[in-house]
């Protein structure tokens, strides 16, 4: 099926491809420079073809725009705080203790002999 639709489209690029044909007597004779109808004297057609260009141009624009911006900003300030702190302090105290004395005595005494 695919090769019947396929067909008349070759055909039809082939006949749309192909240029006009002189096939009398294999292409020797043809009528078409035979002098009679162009004058020899004319200067041949010609015309001016155009180009569409395209390219990129810059312009240079001022242009205003806003943005908010934030920054940081630091300020002095008061605080009253409470901290502990160690402290070391001394004081005198008064107490009783025992401290032992040792006196020296010379003492009498008997010893028996056997």
């Amino acid at each position: 099926m695919r090769r019947l639709y396929a067909a008349p489209v070759v055909v039809a690029v082939m006949a749309a491809l192909s240029g006009q044909a002189n096939a009398a007597y294999t292409g020797a004779i043809s009528y078409q420079d035979c002098g009679c109808v162009v004058n020899c004297c004319e200067v041949p057609a010609t015309h001016t073809v155009m180009k569409t260009v395209r390219r990129t141009v810059y312009e240079q624009r001022t242009e205003q725009r806003t943005r908010t911006e934030y920054q940081t900003v630091t300020e002095d300030k008061v605080v009253n705080v409470t901290r502990m702190q160690r402290e070391t302090r001394y004081r005198t105290v008064n107490c009783t203790v025992r401290k032992p004395v040792y006196e020296t005595k010379t003492r009498q005494y008997t010893v028996m002999k056997p």
